[in-house]
């Protein structure tokens, strides 16, 4: 994959986790669905998650998941290029990087879209 797709796939990742995670959240307390005190004293973690389910968006939030996953696998590929040194040696691993991220995106959607 060139450079210049990696960078834009890590600037939308990197927007959704900046700008739409904190939306939602002061989305689900404008709604009344997290009350202020809750989301406040809770692990960001835990309300995350919590917020999407609350006003039912378990698809976007299996979105923002795999934009999760996806933007610390492609960061980790990023460290360990500069390790390899052969081109087919990188090619490997930018082959192995990216079977792991499509098996994680479609478990990811399965579990979070599918499983009640």
């Amino acid at each position: 994959m060139r450079e210049s797709t990696d960078r834009l796939i890590l600037f939308v990742d990197a927007f959704i986790m900046i700008v739409g995670i904190p939306l939602v959240v002061a989305a689900a307390i404008a709604l009344g669905k997290i009350p202020l005190d809750r989301a406040l004293n809770t692990n960001p973690i835990v309300i995350i998650p919590y917020a999407f389910v609350k006003i039912g968006w378990g698809a976007i939030w299996a979105i923002v998941a795999l934009d999760w996953v996806m933007h610390g696998a492609l960061g980790i590929r990023r460290i360990l290029m500069e390790f390899v040194r052969t081109k087919q040696a990188q090619r490997l691993l930018e082959i192995l990087i990216w079977t792991i991220l499509i098996i994680t995106g479609i478990i990811t959607v399965y579990v979070l879209v599918f499983i009640p």
